[in-house]
Parts: C-alpha cells; structure tokens; sequence
C-alpha cells in the first residue's frame, strides 16, 4: 500500500487493503508516538463504494489543544474523486504515555 506524511505531520494518506477513515485517524496518532483515547467519534456515509475501485484514505490533525486532539478522515474514490465518507474523531492524550 502507498503510505505518506506531510512534512509537519499533520496528514497520512494511504491506499488501503481493508482500512477504512477510522483507521488512518488512529495511524495519525501511531505515527507520532501518541497513546490516545477516543472520547468523540462520528461518520457520515456520502455516497457508495464501487465494488472493485481503489479508494485514497487522507487523515489530519484539524485542532489540538492540550490533552485533546481532533482528527478528521477523508474516503475518497481514486477514479472520480467522490467522498465516500468522512469521519471525525476527537481523541484525549494519555498523560503517562503519549506527546
């Protein structure tokens, strides 16, 4: 699968097996070293999937405050650039284990 960061950070795309939004909202936390828990999560369907079509997964960190940490993914069809689904989540840092 294709994987890449922004330089900053604060965004990973991947091409995905199996993932889906929920995931690479979590991988943004993994991959900087940040042991977090959800305290808010919310998905919206826009449109349906095509059997077969690739699909670009895009997650990013829209606001972090403190301990609080909002994540927003992005599904989007490779062929027509449709929004499959978005998703939000907002994620607590764990104190004793995260950045």
């Amino acid at each position: 699968p294709e994987v890449s960061h922004g330089d900053d950070g604060d965004q990973y795309t991947r091409r995905p097996g199996t993932e889906s939004p929920q995931h690479v909202m979590a991988n943004w936390l993994y991959l900087q070293s940040i042991t977090a828990y959800t305290a808010k999560a919310s998905i919206r369907y826009r449109h349906h999937a095509r059997v077969g079509e690739t699909l670009s997964l895009v997650g990013e960190c829209i606001d972090r405050r403190r301990r609080r940490v909002t994540l927003r993914g992005v599904a989007t069809e490779d062929s027509t650039g449709t929004v499959i689904c978005e998703t939000e989540g907002v994620f607590m840092v764990d104190p004793a284990g995260g950045s």
